[in-house]
């Protein structure tokens, strides 16, 4: 109803009006591990929440009226963090890991049950995250391979389709870019951010060990 705000703290989740107050704990029954992964269905009637299970070895996905109650199990395997409803309010969809591909996977499973469906299928190095749907239900976007460090010759390559970052030819000069970066973020406070240089080689999913 846009009156409250819904928020994590401490395993619980709470509500606080939005010109402020004392936060009120919001009913998750006995599930009270709950980490930053929920939302509400498009239809303002049901919340879906991530929370570990004692015993289980990670995060599950569950789902329970706005007004609070008792939670439903949607995903038995763990870990699974969901992320997104899907516009008919019927699915969830959820990043999650499972037995052969220790990468992290978009999944969509139906709330009233069924076998989960794998969208995406990553590879050693490889990660996605974040994944909602469109409004109008026709795309999932999210966010894919991160901590990818970048070189591109702009003038052969306007568009940057070419990451020249494991081009051999091309290290001596993107070091003297990252030492120059670096210098210019002092100079001008940048590293307040903060950031601080890297010592060793960086490493990121696809191209670790490379600069």
């Amino acid at each position: 109803d846009g009156r409250k705000l819904l928020f994590n703290m401490d395993g619980s989740l709470y509500t606080i009006p939005v010109e402020g107050g004392e936060p009120t704990k919001f009913n998750t029954g006995d599930i009270n591990r709950n980490n930053n992964d929920h939302g509400i269905s498009f239809n303002g009637k049901l919340l879906a929440i991530s929370s570990s299970r004692e015993g289980s070895g990670g995060s599950s996905v569950f789902i329970l009226p706005l007004e609070g109650g008792t939670p439903k199990l949607i995903t038995e395997e763990t870990p699974s963090y969901w992320h997104g409803w899907a516009p008919n309010n019927k699915e969830v969809v959820y990043v999650a890991t499972r037995k052969g591909n220790p990468t992290y996977d978009i999944y969509r499973k139906s709330i009233d049950g069924g076998k989960e469906v794998a969208l995406t299928n990553t590879g050693p190095g490889e990660h996605v995250d974040g994944c909602e749907y469109s409004p109008d239900g026709k795309y999932i976007y999210y966010n894919g391979v991160w901590d990818i460090n970048e070189l591109f010759d702009l003038e052969t390559d306007p568009y940057e389709m070419n990451n020249l970052i494991r081009d051999t030819s091309f290290r001596k000069i993107g070091l003297a870019l990252k030492e120059e970066l670096f210098v210019w973020l002092k100079e001008t406070n940048g590293l307040q951010i903060p950031l601080k240089k890297t010592i060793n080689n960086r490493i990121d999913n696809l191209y670790r060990g490379t600069y």
